[in-house]
């Protein structure tokens, strides 16, 4: 009887694990099958599988767990340092080949950008910068957010996942240092956003309230620039904040607090700051971005903050191959604010991939968390679009 028992039980696992497992999985949703952006693809558009993780992948919690404990890396890049239109510094962090000598003039060059109070470290970024520069023989680096992953902060301007004006003057200095390599952008969750806004911005229907430098000024994206991708972006920074669970939204704010106690000598001087300090460890992220965030970008409220700073406004003017990948199961970058209707009506140059699992940022291969499909797909994207590879 116990045999039984043991063996009614251990079926009853497998059972609830397959269920998991399978509601994580299967065919990846194409927006829309055809559109040139997938040509890289060389047709297979509509048999792309993503299978989950065997133990990752049960959840989106447990994939974006698995996101940020697999691949650490103790490997730290170069970083170098750059003046922002405002007068305030920005750092960038290079992921140096091993051997920088074999590097070509024309060598392609990879810029990501990292996700919300993250970096260089973070292991996916990380993981992919590492790939990158050592295997695939790019020329990689990454924009370091104003503050984020141990840079300064030297005006009263954090920063937010719509500003963009740092992203546009890096793209000058890599256009004129090394006029003959052509450039990608790669975004990672906040970072995402920002890579689609920037992408997007110039050519929209879509007016913001508070245009930055490079827009008031009329520059164009440097012509190197050649293509962009967003993996886990949150694309509505309104409907993020109306649906993200209140646990999320403390997450975040615990986060931002810690940056803005380490930069606290810069951004006491508000007079808001007072406010927030007072209410540390209560305050969800929105209460945050009112009192200080929106603030240092002279926005009249939260709300036009977010809508501002959200890409999906901007899709229809992103003139250059762009490549969403989202999760269906992403507990940051919620299904909620995955942009259905902006996609479909955007340019044929732009298209996305959603994945029925993989939380945020995790997409494990089934059995291996050294691969992930959206890193492979990347590659592929890369090799198309830069260096002029096909399948």
């Amino acid at each position: 009887m116990h045999i039984s028992a043991l063996l009614s039980f251990l079926v009853l696992l497998a059972l609830v694990w397959f269920f998991f497992w399978i509601r994580n999985s299967g065919r990846v949703q194409v927006l829309i099958p055809g559109r040139t952006i997938f040509d890289f693809l060389g047709g297979k558009e509509n048999s792309l599988y993503y299978w989950a993780h065997w133990k990752y992948g049960l959840s989106g919690h447990l994939n974006s767990y698995g996101s940020h404990k697999c691949n650490k890396n103790p490997y730290r890049p170069r970083r170098e340092s750059f003046i922002g239109a405002d007068g305030g510094e920005f750092s960038v962090d290079w992921f140096d080949a091993p051997d920088t000598s074999q590097l070509k003039p024309d060598t392609p060059i990879v810029v990501l950008v990292h996700g919300v109070n993250g970096g260089s470290s973070e292991t996916w970024l990380q993981k992919m910068g590492i790939r990158l520069s050592d295997k695939e023989g790019y020329r990689v680096c990454c924009l370091i957010l104003r503050g984020c992953c141990g840079s300064r902060v030297t005006t009263m301007r954090s920063y937010n996942g719509g500003y963009t004006e740092d992203l546009h003057i890096l793209l000058e200095i890599l256009a004129l240092r090394h006029p003959q390599s052509s450039i990608a952008v790669l975004g990672y969750s906040l970072g995402g956003n920002l890579v689609a806004k920037y992408f997007g911005e110039r050519n929209s229907k879509f007016r913001p309230f508070l245009e930055y430098a490079h827009l008031k000024d009329a520059k164009p994206i440097p012509a190197n620039v050649k293509c962009g991708a967003s993996i886990c972006c949150p694309y509505n920074l309104e409907i993020i904040d109306k649906h993200l669970s209140h646990e999320n939204q403390l997450m975040v704010a615990k986060g931002f607090e810690k940056y803005f106690h380490r930069h606290r000598e810069i951004f006491s001087k508000h007079p808001n700051f007072a406010t927030f300090e007072q209410n540390l460890g209560k305050q969800e992220f929105r209460e945050i971005d009112a009192l200080l965030n929106s603030n240092f970008f002279q926005f009249p409220d939260v709300k036009t903050f977010y809508r501002d700073s959200s890409c999906s406004h901007y899709l229809d003017g992103i003139q250059h191959p762009f490549l969403f990948i989202s999760c269906e199961n992403d507990p940051m970058s919620i299904l909620e604010a995955f942009p259905k209707q902006e996609l479909l009506a955007a340019p044929d140059n732009v298209g996305a991939l959603l994945v029925k699992g993989g939380g945020h940022v995790g997409m494990f291969s089934f059995a291996d968390t050294t691969k992930t499909f959206d890193e492979e797909l990347l590659v592929k994207f890369l090799e198309y679009h830069i260096l002029g590879k096909s399948e």
